[in-house]
C-alpha cells in the first residue's frame, strides 16, 4: 500500500497540487494534506489503492523501502 511519504513525493514529481490529486481521487484536499503529514487513517484502503494506481499509470513505480522510480518517455 502507498505510504504518506510515497504519496507526497509522487504528487510533487507530477507537479500536482493537493486539490488536483484530491479531485482525481474523490476526496478533499484536506484529507490529502493530512495523509501526506502522516495521518494514514484519514483515507480508506480503497482510496490508497486508487492513489497507488493513479501514480503507477503516470509512470511512477514504487519499490521497497520507500524507493520511487519515475519513468519519462523520451
Amino acid at each position: 500500500m502507498i505510504t504518506h511519504q510515497k504519496a507526497k513525493i509522487s504528487r510533487a514529481i507530477l507537479g500536482l497540487t493537493t486539490r488536483e490529486l484530491a479531485d482525481e481521487l474523490g476526496v478533499s484536499a484536506m484529507a490529502i494534506s493530512r495523509f501526506e503529514r502522516g495521518d494514514e487513517k484519514v483515507i480508506s484502503l480503497a482510496t490508497a489503492k486508487k492513489a497507488e494506481r493513479f501514480f503507477t499509470e503516470r509512470g511512477i513505480v514504487f519499490g521497497d523501502n520507500n524507493s520511487i522510480t519515475y519513468f519519462i518517455e523520451p
